[in-house]
């Protein structure tokens, strides 16, 4: 997971930003969801066989002492055959040999009908044991991590919302899409059924089959794919990946039963109205949008400056670098906890300033027609210019790689050590 995708699902997991995500992307803008209607889950779901649990394994401890029960009736019958067998013995030399072949046949129907009970008991004894190893045990986990889950009380009813943050394209989103969806859905399944048998209830013919009674619902589950990069070029369903022969007519015939599953890709940067939020993300979305036009973005800044140094340091570190201000986000890395507030008003100040001189830049510049020789200073001016802008750019590249290093301890040394700096700079290929 990189710097970005942190950056955000550590701002998105306040569940009143959360709520604000949700209502500005999927409901237009309308207050449908509260910060006070959500609990974070776990980020990990799915299908969780990895070790029995307490409810498990008392059911087995039961369902052995009634083995052990069912032994002892069997060898105390058996006794009691055997006794009864001795007096049958007795009474045949009284009664004579056709009565005592009648009591034999009514021993046989008896024994029969014992039988047929023992073998009822055994199938459903055998129909809830796993059929082999590997359906039971460790090897039947399967898991999926995604970013965020977020659980929301409807009043009578809930839903997952499950967020997910992509850097890059992920060509095989829509089927990644499916299986969270999928293994949310076989997870409630199963504690559908742990219930039950916590609860002691007898399930018969179908509900023993599924696990489930007639009556049991799910919880509806929205997954969301938050996209941070410029434009989504692969498929955005499950549909587009299939391969098939639009041209051809069987697939108009066979289209009604392919599946869709169009997943929910919201691209960060082409937000057409961040007026819907009503948190930060509406001012972190408008700069999105605007951030490869600078002059816009600098405009912008200047224009809500005020609203912008009312964000807190996780939101302003998560707008610079959705942004790519990375020299400004480590500014704000290496400032102190009692002088964040400052830091981050001088990191504004300097973005508005950089704007300033982008427009004087720009004006000197098409002053280069009035004459030569002011087109010969300009022009030197720029070129001085590109080069500091180029060395910025390397100083940039080179903390940046640091920080991913881990290697911070490095960051005040380059600053006042060329040496060292020319090192890393050939050491990191910059």
């Amino acid at each position: 997971m990189g710097k970005a995708d942190m950056a955000v699902n550590q701002l998105l997991e306040r569940k009143e930003i959360f709520a604000d995500f949700i209502n500005g992307t999927l409901f237009s803008g309308k207050q449908v969801l509260k910060g006070n209607d959500l609990t974070l889950l776990s980020a990990r779901s799915g299908i969780i066989k990895a070790q029995d649990t307490e409810a498990q394994r008392h059911t087995k401890e039961r369902e052995h002492t009634k083995g052990q029960e069912y032994t002892k009736e069997q060898k105390d019958t058996k006794e009691q055959e055997y006794t009864k067998k001795q007096e049958d013995a007795k009474e045949q030399e009284h009664t004579g040999e056709q009565e005592y072949k009648k009591k034999q046949e009514n021993t046989k129907e008896q024994g029969y009908a014992e039988e047929q009970e023992h073998t009822k008991k055994q199938k459903w004894t055998e129909g809830r044991k796993p059929k082999n190893k590997q359906e039971h045990g460790k090897l039947g986990v399967l898991e999926r991590c995604g970013d965020i889950r977020m659980e929301a009380e409807r009043g009578t009813y809930s839903v997952i919302f499950a967020h997910e943050t992509q850097k890059n394209v992920h060509y095989a989103m829509p089927v990644r899409s499916l299986l969270y969806e999928t293994m949310e859905y076989t997870r409630q399944v199963q504690e559908l059924e742990k219930q039950h048998i916590e609860k002691g209830e007898c399930l018969r013919g179908d509900e023993f089959l599924s696990g489930l009674m007639k009556g049991d619902r799910l919880k509806p589950v929205v997954s969301v794919v938050l996209y941070l990069g410029d434009n989504w070029e692969g498929c955005k369903s499950l549909y587009e990946m299939l391969e098939i022969d639009e041209s051809d007519e069987s697939t108009e015939q066979l289209r009604p039963y392919l599946p869709q599953h169009r997943m929910h890709l919201i691209e960060a940067g082409s937000l057409e109205h961040p007026e819907f939020f009503q948190s930060c993300l509406q001012h972190i979305f408008a700069m999105l949008k605007c951030r490869q036009d600078k002059d816009e973005l600098y405009k912008y800044i200047k224009r809500n400056r005020a609203a912008l140094e009312r964000m807190d340091h996780v939101e302003i570190m998560a707008a610079f670098i959705l942004l790519g201000e990375q020299k400004r986000v480590e500014e704000l890395f290496r400032a102190k906890p009692e002088s964040e507030e400052s830091s981050m008003c001088k990191a504004i100040d300097d973005l508005i300033h950089d704007g300033e001189m982008r427009g004087e830049a720009r004006g000197e510049a098409r002053g280069e027609a009035r004459g030569e020789a002011r087109g010969i200073e300009l022009g030197r001016k720029a070129g001085r210019e590109e080069g500091r802008q180029q060395g910025e750019n390397r100083v940039l590249s080179l903390i940046s790689k640091l920080i991913e290093d881990g290697r911070q301890n490095l960051l005040s040394s380059i600053t006042v050590d060329e040496n060292l700096r020319e090192e890393l700079y050939l050491s990191y290929r910059i």
